[in-house]
């Protein structure tokens, strides 16, 4: 990537974490194999999103998939 999509220095952080997609989600049934893909199409383009967890924004900064396993 060339570095206006791949920032370097300070405040550039990594992050690592679980996640477990299920299809009985509260009232909201949802295709844990649609959001899997999603994520991989997200992490193959490159897109950068903010990060919501608990319906709340991480941080103001934008985020990107560099991998799936």
């Amino acid at each position: 990537m060339d570095e206006q999509n791949d920032p370097k220095g300070p405040g550039r952080e990594k992050l690592s974490f679980r996640i477990q997609l299920r299809s009985d989600h509260g009232n909201i049934i949802v295709s844990p194999m649609e959001k899997l893909e999603t994520l991989r199409q997200m992490r193959d383009t490159g897109a950068v999103f903010p990060l919501v967890i608990g319906g709340k924004p991480v941080t103001q900064n934008y985020w990107r998939i560099d991998s799936l396993s």
